[in-house]
């Protein structure tokens, strides 16, 4: 058994004598990890493809995701994506050219 600071850990001990509880111990924060990494790479470069960001510029919102892991992604995805979303075109509302009223209009027959 291993003692830190007069106290004996008995995982710590069960981890060095039987390996597969040595990835039960670490296989969870390894999973924690790559879900921090891969929310900051999501919140960065959905940052970097938002053409105005809320509240604050975007080089303020990418160092903010740079410094702060778990706090940054969230204040963006909370906080700086407009219309709660990243990515977005201005004209949402048409998707396809027989929706586009005016599209429609240049289709009838002009006398």
């Amino acid at each position: 058994m291993y003692e830190i600071n007069g106290f004996t850990d008995l995982s710590l001990s069960l981890c060095a004598n039987f390996p597969i509880l040595t990835y039960a111990v670490y296989m969870p924060r390894f999973v924690l990890y790559v879900l921090i990494i891969g929310l900051s790479v999501y919140a960065f470069v959905d940052c970097l493809q938002t053409p105005n960001p809320k509240a604050l510029p975007k080089i303020l919102w990418l160092a903010i995701i740079a410094i702060l892991p778990v706090v940054g992604p969230l204040l963006w995805l909370l906080f700086g994506r407009p219309g709660g979303r990243g990515w977005r075109r201005d004209d949402d509302d048409v998707f396809a050219p027989d929706d586009d009223p005016s599209f429609m209009r240049d289709l009838t027959p002009k006398r």
